[in-house]
């Protein structure tokens, strides 16, 4: 006579289903995380005129510095 129980099946399929969450989530922040590497060095680049930002007027280097630093904090 078949087990009319299939718990074992469904505790497998949620540990599953919890393990590929757990990666995606994981992921996520990883890349929050690259973003915000990213934003920040930028911002850095821009404020100390590094090549190639050596050479920019004053309003557009205000504007590129209030846009990485936006991007900075929106990915922490």
């Amino acid at each position: 006579m078949p087990d009319l129980t299939p718990i074992g099946p469904i505790a497998t399929a949620i540990a599953e289903v919890a393990k590929v969450i757990g990666v995606w989530m994981n992921s996520a922040d990883r890349r929050k995380m690259q973003a915000a590497i990213e934003a920040g060095e930028m911002y850095i680049r821009i404020s100390e005129c590094e090549a190639p930002y050596e050479v920019m007027t004053t309003t557009k280097r205000v504007a590129l510095l209030a846009y990485w630093k936006k991007r900075f904090f929106k990915s922490n």
